[in-house]
């Protein structure tokens, strides 16, 4: 008998359990939230999936890859807000074209997986 065994084995470290990840639906290879509602990336309720190791470079790329009638897009982060079914809180993000504003859109990073599905109104800008 071990000196683990006397006292019921190593400790083990417990992690906090993760948040929960709303299932991701693949439509002809597009990533997009299951169970939610309203326009995809333009509302709240149906953010665009960008999720990488750090959500930040996730946004950063899913925005590059964005056109507006075939110009680029520059965006400014707003904050977040919560959002009922989502595990954690939504971006916001305001998007303009020639220092006009276009809109606002919603990106969530609780993904694993950036989406390829366009928000309506965009084009692709290169190869994502």
């Amino acid at each position: 008998m071990g000196l683990f065994d006397l006292f019921g084995g190593p400790k083990k470290s417990v992690a906090p359990p993760a948040p929960a990840i709303p299932p991701l639906l693949k439509e002809r290879g597009v990533h997009v939230f299951a169970n939610t509602h309203g326009r995809f990336g333009w509302d709240p309720t149906n953010p665009i999936p960008c999720g990488s190791s750090f959500s930040e470079v996730g946004a950063e790329k899913y925005l590059t890859w964005l056109k507006w009638k075939g110009a680029e897009v520059v965006a400014q982060r707003l904050g977040s807000v919560g959002v009922d079914g989502m595990p954690g809180m939504v971006d916001r993000y305001s998007l303009s074209v020639d220092e006009k504003n276009i809109g606002t859109i919603f990106l969530c990073a609780y993904s694993k997986n950036n989406s390829f599905r366009l928000p309506k109104g965009f084009s692709p800008s290169k190869a994502y």
